[in-house]
């Protein structure tokens, strides 16, 4: 069974003001990072479950990178659009 990151987006007013990251196939070890094109950090947290629920609405639109991080590093990498 692989890894996936599964990213879900909640919408208010025509933006997105809320992200759901799942994780499969994670032991619960692991990091959620959310940097911006540049490498800026916009969130940071443990998954809870394989998941993490992420409040976006301060932040500007973009591309974003969804990084997942365990013991051994970069376990899984998605992108994802805000607008």
């Amino acid at each position: 069974k692989g890894k996936y990151i599964q990213v879900q987006r909640a919408f208010r007013n025509g933006r997105i003001t809320k992200v759901s990251v799942r994780g499969s196939g994670f032991t619960g070890n692991e990091t959620l990072s959310i940097l911006s094109l540049q490498g800026q950090v916009i969130y940071s947290s443990r998954l809870v479950n394989g998941e993490a629920k992420i409040n976006l609405t301060n932040n500007s639109v973009g591309i974003f990178v969804i990084n997942i991080f365990n013991e051994n590093g970069l376990a899984e990498s998605s992108l994802f659009r805000k607008y």
